[in-house]
C-alpha cells in the first residue's frame, strides 16, 4: 500500500492536509511528524525497510529545530532516501523560498493557502503526478 509522511510542527496545517486528503478521496495511511529530527530518525533508520519509506513527502519548510531546506538536504543526499517524492510546503509566495526549494531538490512546491479548494487541488494534483 502507498504510503504518505508529513513533516509540519503546526498540528492545525497538519489536519488541514488530512482534510484536503480526505475530501479528494486519497486513503492512503498518513504518518505526521511534527519534529523533523523524528522524521529523518525514522527515514534513515536501519530498521525502516526499503518498502516501508513513504510513497510521497510534504515537508514544511518552516520547522523547530532545523528548516526544511535542511530536512530535504538531509534526505537527498542519503543513498537511502535520495529518490523520495517531496513536496514542500509554505505559506510564502516569494519567488526566492520557491526557487530554494527546486534548488535543494523538492519535486514540488505548494503554497499553503486560505483558499480550501485552492489547496484541494493543489493537493490532489501532487498525489496524481507523483503516486497514482
Amino acid at each position: 500500500m502507498k504510503k504518505i509522511i508529513h513533516i509540519d510542527d503546526d498540528a492545525s496545517d497538519a489536519e488541514f492536509l488530512q482534510r484536503a486528503l480526505r475530501k479528494n478521496r486519497i486513503n492512503y495511511p498518513v504518518d505526521w511528524y511534527s519534529n523533523p529530527i523524528a522524521a529523518l530518525d525514522y527515514l534513515f533508520s536501519e530498521e525502516t525497510p526499503l518498502d516501508h519509506l513513504p510513497d510521497l513527502t510534504f515537508l514544511d519548510i518552516n520547522l523547530p529545530l532545523m528548516d526544511g531546506f535542511e530536512v530535504l538536504t538531509q534526505i537527498r543526499g542519503s543513498l537511502k532516501t535520495a529518490d523520495l517524492k517531496i513536496v514542500m510546503l509554505s505559506t510564502s509566495d516569494e519567488e526566492k523560498v520557491i526557487k530554494k526549494s527546486y534548488e535543494c531538490g523538492a519535486n514540488h512546491y505548494i503554497q499553503k493557502s486560505t483558499d480550501t479548494d485552492k489547496f484541494n487541488n493543489a493537493i490532489l494534483n501532487a498525489v496524481k503526478k507523483f503516486i497514482e
